[in-house]
């Protein structure tokens, strides 16, 4: 019996044809490999600073608070920690959402389950932010939304349909939380000082005695810039006698005067650091949605602005040490 020939190039056809029905078969599209290692890195680099700056700013709060007897002042601290709470689970929810996608990316695949992983963790990221009381509610809003959205559509073809959909919430969300920062930083840099001048403090009375002493002070001054030494009705000197008079009558009060000038100055040092950390931890979630953005978009220059992002993540600790010196 003859065996016959087999033609090579029909080898190779039948090979290309088992080969496509294979992956046929698989249903398992390859996508480009996105490396997002530096992307979670950053995102975890200002969780990090975002924890660690509340704790320093709530001791250098509690450190002014001491300088004064006032309840409102002492009490700060503590209404700033349990606001600050809110805050960090934000940028929490920020940096694990960002190591999902670290994961669906890296497995470079347009699998089903791969797909279901972005949609499940934009839907997660939703429901983090969701909590009303913690998280301020203008975030908790936009949040809600976005899980609604991913918990009733599931169905999505490639990664980056899904991502781009998430996309969508996440700027808002992101401008949301900026301008919940940025409210928060106006707050730290007027709030305390506003205590402090405030009706209830224990130094308004000594702050009332001054001012009016220096009010009666620079009137007779003025008037006194009118006479002449060699004034004949002896106005001259009647004015430069009531003028003494009050410079001895302010005395009892400028020592508390004094303290309350240094508590001024130490509460607004510590407030002012406290704004200038939060407006770059603002900047910071600006950048990490811009980010976010360029890789829904698909754009270039990505590892860019992640450089960009980490070095303001790092700035955040910066900003809020040299305010208090």
């Amino acid at each position: 019996m003859t065996r016959r020939k087999i033609n090579p190039m029909r080898r190779l056809f039948v090979f290309l044809a088992v080969a496509s029905a294979g992956v046929a078969l698989t249903g398992c599209a390859t996508a480009p490999r996105v490396d997002l290692e530096p992307f979670a890195k950053a995102t975890l680099e200002l969780e990090s600073q975002v924890r660690d700056r509340g704790v320093e700013i709530q001791a250098s709060l509690q450190s002014a608070a001491q300088a004064t007897s006032d309840p409102e002042v002492r009490r700060y601290p503590e209404k700033f920690k349990e606001e600050w709470k809110g805050r960090v689970q934000v940028v929490e929810a920020l940096s694990e959402y960002t190591g999902a996608l670290k994961d669906v990316y890296a497995a470079a695949d347009e699998s089903e389950s791969n797909v279901k992983a972005l949609a499940d963790s934009a839907q997660k990221l939703g429901s983090a932010l969701g909590v009303y009381g913690a998280i301020p509610n203008t975030v908790v809003t936009v949040a809600t939304k976005l899980y609604a959205y991913f918990a009733a559509n599931r169905a999505y073809n490639t990664v980056a349909e899904a991502l781009q959909k998430a996309d969508s919430f996440v700027q808002e969300i992101a401008v949301a939380i900026v301008a919940d920062l940025k409210d928060l930083s106006d707050m730290q840099r007027t709030t305390l000082p506003v205590i402090l001048l405030g009706p209830d403090n224990k130094h308004t009375k000594a702050i009332q005695e001054h001012n009016d002493y220096v009010t009666r002070q620079k009137e007779l001054r003025k008037l006194l810039l009118g006479l002449s030494p060699s004034d004949p009705a002896g106005m001259y000197v009647e004015l430069g006698s009531k003028i003494d008079v009050t410079a001895r009558a302010m005395e009892p009060v400028a020592a508390e005067f004094a303290e309350y000038q240094s508590e001024l100055e130490t509460l607004t040092k510590t407030g002012a650091a406290g704004s200038k950390m939060l407006t770059k931890t603002a900047d910071a979630v600006e950048q990490w949605a811009k980010v976010h953005k360029s890789l829904a978009d698909g754009s270039a220059g990505r590892s860019v602005q992640i450089d960009r992002l980490l070095q303001l993540a790092l700035d955040i600790r910066g900003a809020f040490e040299e305010e208090k010196q």
